[in-house]
Parts: C-alpha cells; structure tokens; sequence
C-alpha cells in the first residue's frame, strides 16, 4: 500500500515563476524598506524606528515565503540576493552627490538587520520540516472508527 503524500507535482514553470516572484519581491522591499526604513513616530520626546521595524518585517516574508512556497533554500537566497543588490545601489552615492541610505544609526540597522534576517531564511531547513512532518503523519497509529 503506497502513502498519500502531502506534496503535489509542481511543474518547472511554477518553480520559476515562484523564484522569479521571490526575487521581485526581495529587489522590491530593498527598494522600498531603503526609502521607508527612516521613518520614525515620535510618541512623547521618545522617537520610535516605526519605519524600520515595519521593513525589516517586510523583508522577513519576502526572505521566507518563496522558501515555505517551494521547500528549497535557494528560493530564499534568490530573494536576498535581490536585496541585497537593491540596497547595494541604493547605498552608492549619486552624481549629484546624495544618498539613500547615509552613514547613520538606522541605515546600519536596516543593512545589518536585513542581511541577518535573509541569511537566517537561506539557511532555514524548509525541505527537512516538510519531510520532518510527512513522517510524523505516517508513522502515527491509526485509529480505528
């Protein structure tokens, strides 16, 4: 008797379409987050990084969703690796002589805590929970109705 498998046959096209989206998504919240990640709220004489917690989140589910999608750590890689060219150019200086990110507290918060994050979701093991999980299923006693 064969067993279920949780998993469906996924066709080439849809593995790219998923890496591609993911790599959009990651080039995307590098580019946004980079603008965004400054924002602050001021709540009394205390100034709160809103903009750049709210980022970092941001770019935490463009990291980890392509990987939970396809099972595989190289669709999270991708996706930093689109970060990370996003907010690589954006940290240049212009001809005209500004910056995106400038030399400051926040800037390296969101470089650091960005790069941390991705590197935490290329290396999670996606494909071992997912076997982890079909294994704990099958080897469970059946009860009978």
């Amino acid at each position: 008797m064969s067993r279920p498998t949780s998993r469906l046959p996924v066709s080439r096209l849809a593995t790219v379409g998923v890496d591609l989206l993911g790599m959009l998504a990651g080039l995307l919240t590098g580019i946004a987050g980079s603008f965004f990640q400054a924002a602050t709220v001021t709540v009394g004489d205390v100034g709160l990084p809103l903009g750049l917690v709210v980022s970092l989140l941001a770019s935490g589910l463009a990291f980890g969703i392509p990987g939970l999608v396809r099972h595989r750590r190289i669709s999270s890689a991708l996706a930093l690796a689109a970060w990370l060219v996003a907010v690589i150019v954006l940290s240049l200086p212009r001809a005209e002589g500004d910056l995106v990110l400038t030399a400051g507290t926040m800037s390296y918060a969101w470089l650091f805590g960005g790069t941390l994050i991705g590197g935490a979701a290329a290396v999670w093991p996606y494909g071992a929970r997912a076997a982890l999980g079909r294994d704990a299923s099958a080897s469970a006693p059946r009860r009978s109705p």
